[in-house]
């Protein structure tokens, strides 16, 4: 069995080897990309199309500072990233705003770090100036009920329609 179809229990991981970071995503492409797939195939099933990232479009973002990652490493290997595409200031109600773009840890790692890490990203976000965040879930995978227990109002729902 290898260390992806793995699943570890609490307690089975050493926390002390756990990482958080800011990373540029033109640094760490590949790995961000392995990840990509992984989540492409685990989530995305409405769409028709294979994943075909933009990668040019990333890079541009984060250099501006509009798409921010942040990595989880698990002595030293990248287990998960959240991308927030962050504005300090709205068009509507000139506010700080950070909207997800994806949040994602390789399955074998699902239940160990999350709180913390997404504790790490929000108060990263909160010292940036942004004062709300929004997020989309699935409604195929049940990560609805997780964004509640964050804290997350459910104040909308999204609709697509391929024309």
């Amino acid at each position: 069995m290898t260390e992806s179809e793995t699943t570890f229990k609490k307690g089975e991981l050493d926390k002390s080897k756990v990482t958080f970071q800011l990373e540029m995503i033109g640094d760490v492409w590949d790995e961000f990309m392995h990840l990509a797939e992984q989540h492409w195939e685990e989530t995305e099933q409405y769409y028709d199309e294979p994943l075909d990232v933009n990668k040019e479009a990333y890079l541009n973002y984060s250099k501006i500072g509009y798409h921010r990652l942040y990595t989880i490493r698990y002595d030293g290997k990248y287990i998960g990233h959240a991308g927030m595409y962050v504005t300090l200031k709205t068009m509507h109600c000139n506010i700080g705003k950070a909207a997800e773009d994806v949040w994602f840890v390789e399955k074998p790692y699902r239940g160990m770090f999350f709180k913390d890490f997404y504790n790490w990203v929000e108060a990263d976000l909160k010292s940036l100036g942004v004062s709300l965040i929004s997020i989309t879930t699935k409604v195929t995978n049940g990560t609805g009920t997780i964004a509640l227990a964050f804290g997350f109002e459910h104040i909308a729902n999204e609709y697509m329609k391929r024309i």
